[in-house]
């Protein structure tokens, strides 16, 4: 039999906080690269450009000027707006992560697991991110 190797984020709520336990430090690692990649640091332009497309898309073949007074008012009303509502979001989580804690490692079944790769699992940094409850909607915007 293989060796089991338990690493399983544990979510736990409670009435203030949402808690991310148990965290092995590749999904650390990928918590903390939300807000540097939901701002698009890093792409090209056309990229950062698909995190905020405009409200419509031409069909081919169709005249994109017919929609130009509606895209122009989208560019100058609508996209400033939610780029600092996401902008706000993305510091809210930057600050979330700052919250990081040493987690405890995983239970293991010993029956299930050979010593050596006990010991590697109690060795690991494992971390634990609690999150209020009321910071919800900007993580998962």
């Amino acid at each position: 039999m293989p060796p089991v190797f338990p690493c399983q984020m544990r979510f736990t709520l409670t009435d203030s906080q949402w808690i991310l336990d148990q965290l092995h430090p590749a999904e650390w690692h990928f918590l903390c690269e939300l807000p540097d990649i939901s701002s698009g640091k890093g792409f090209s332009q056309d990229v950062r450009e698909r995190l905020l497309p405009g409200p419509i898309l031409p069909r081919p073949g169709e005249d994109a000027d017919e929609h130009k007074s509606m895209l122009d008012d989208w560019e100058e009303f609508v996209k400033p707006d939610l780029e600092l509502t996401f902008q706000s979001a993305r510091k809210c989580v930057e600050l979330d992560l700052q919250a990081v804690e040493i987690g405890d490692p995983p239970e293991i079944d010993p029956d299930l697991t050979e010593p050596d790769i006990a010991e590697q699992i109690a060795e690991i940094n494992w971390r634990r991110l609690p999150v209020p409850n009321d910071h919800a909607e900007e993580w998962y915007s």
